[in-house]
């Protein structure tokens, strides 16, 4: 599933490129995930060397926790979280686009690998995490126009 989100101009940014850098800086700003990411009560960021490839985030609700690893990073362009909970694997990509002279776009991609018994409830799981994906980006889109404007 994939998702764009549209970000007006940065406020205080002189340049495009300081836009790009202060969207990253947000996006990035693990500790502050849950001011937008729906039903999570914390965030463990496991490593405390500065985000890289390989860092690891304990994602907390109260339907449990989950491990994302960062297993793609490119600074102020992507970074490709690698999710598991219990025996379930799945994605999530996060993609900075220039959109315009000062507009930004932010891609969000998400993939569910559906093994075994799994395969037969394919449609109404992606159902869900269409639905899960579109409260998402309402979220993140919100919480990152109030924080760059």
């Amino acid at each position: 599933l994939q998702s764009t989100i549209a970000i007006p101009a940065v406020n205080g940014a002189v340049s495009p490129q300081q836009s790009l850098e202060l969207l990253w800086a947000a996006l990035t700003d693990f500790p502050n995930w849950q001011q937008w990411l729906p039903d999570t009560s914390s965030i463990e960021l496991v490593d405390a060397d500065p985000a890289a490839r390989g860092t690891h985030l304990n994602l907390h609700s109260n339907r449990g926790s989950e491990s994302w690893e960062i297993s793609y990073w490119d600074p102020v362009k992507r970074m490709v979280f690698q999710i598991q909970k219990g025996s379930r694997h799945s994605a999530c990509a996060f993609e900075i686009r220039h959109a315009g002279e000062d507009a930004l776009e932010l891609t969000l991609e998400f993939e569910m690998e559906l093994t075994g018994f799994r395969r037969l409830f394919g449609p109404i799981l992606n159902r869900m995490q269409l639905r899960h994906t579109r409260r998402l980006e309402a979220a993140l889109q919100s919480w990152l126009v109030s924080r760059l404007q």
